[in-house]
């Protein structure tokens, strides 16, 4: 299993391949995102993560994940970058 994170905007190359025990380490972030904005992100499934929720999704790994992989730290900028460029995420389940 494993959980995809890209930008939206299709010229650009950005992702991240988050592994099944990277997405354990970030489901508490992930219920905070869920409970603040209703917005789910499904191993399985594909999601869009709108520029603001990505800011929620950030701050949350960032204060639940301080010591997550380099992978879950690629995650975190990238968000930022989505944040801060008005971009939306897409999260590509299995």
């Amino acid at each position: 299993m494993s959980l995809d994170f890209k930008l939206a905007d299709q010229s650009s190359s950005e992702g991240v391949s988050l592994s099944f025990s990277d997405y354990q380490k970030l489901e508490p972030s992930l219920n905070r995102l869920n409970a603040i904005t209703g917005v789910t992100i499904d191993p399985y499934k594909n999601t869009r993560v709108h520029p603001q929720h990505s800011r929620v999704l950030q701050e949350s790994i960032d204060m639940l994940c301080a010591t997550g992989s380099d992978e879950i730290k690629r995650l975190s900028l990238l968000l930022a970058k989505a944040y801060l460029e008005n971009l939306w995420i897409v999260a590509q389940g299995d």
